[in-house]
């Protein structure tokens, strides 16, 4: 065995409070508990590598999360953007197919008013299933938020008078926003 100076690196640590212990102490029993410190330093090292490894994995891993989540929130906001421009499509092509309805009653052709009909309903429809809804309010006050007053028609109902007679053009709400007011005509 190595030459170890047994009382010196006793001196490093606090003694128990036992008299004698140094004395009772066998030379071997001192290596052995020398090596089990060393052995647990070293567990002790090799755990802190372990954990900072792991640390640092989990900093990259966390980094990497945050970048994907930043590419998501962009995804969805481009993906927002093109939902918008596509139900403004719908809007348009809404308006087509009410004036297309209108023409075919002046014309009182009952086969294109039937058509345009049938059209208005499977596009209605269509528009309900992506979340566009009509504003509606015939028969009621119209509301500023909803509705814009393009013209008032005598009426001889005194309770028609401030309602809303008829809708002149669609207006469209959006998952709760307003997109488009309706155009509306009310009695006077």
């Amino acid at each position: 065995m190595n030459n170890i100076d047994v009382n010196k690196l006793l001196n490093k640590f606090e003694p128990i409070e036992k008299e004698d212990f140094t004395e009772a102490m066998d030379i071997s029993l001192v290596e052995n508990y020398i090596d089990l410190a060393g052995k647990i330093s070293r567990m002790h090292q090799k755990s802190n590598q372990t954990i900072s490894y792991s640390l640092e994995q989990i900093i990259q891993s966390l980094k990497k999360n945050d970048t994907l989540i930043e590419n998501l929130k962009e995804q969805k906001t481009e993906l927002t953007r093109e939902n918008e421009v596509l139900v403004r499509l719908f809007i348009d092509m809404a308006d087509i197919i009410y004036n297309y309805c209108v023409a075919a009653q002046k014309a009182e052709d009952i086969n294109l008013i039937n058509s345009s009909l049938t059209l208005i309903k499977a596009f209605e429809l269509n528009l309900e299933k992506i979340g566009l809804k009509k504003i509606t309010g015939i028969g009621e006050n119209p509301d500023s938020l909803y509705h814009y007053v393009i013209e008032e028609k005598l009426t001889e109902d005194k309770r028609q008078v401030g309602k809303i007679l008829e809708i002149y053009n669609q207006g469209y709400t959006y998952n709760g926003k307003i997109l488009k007011k309706a155009e509306v005509v009310i009695g006077k």
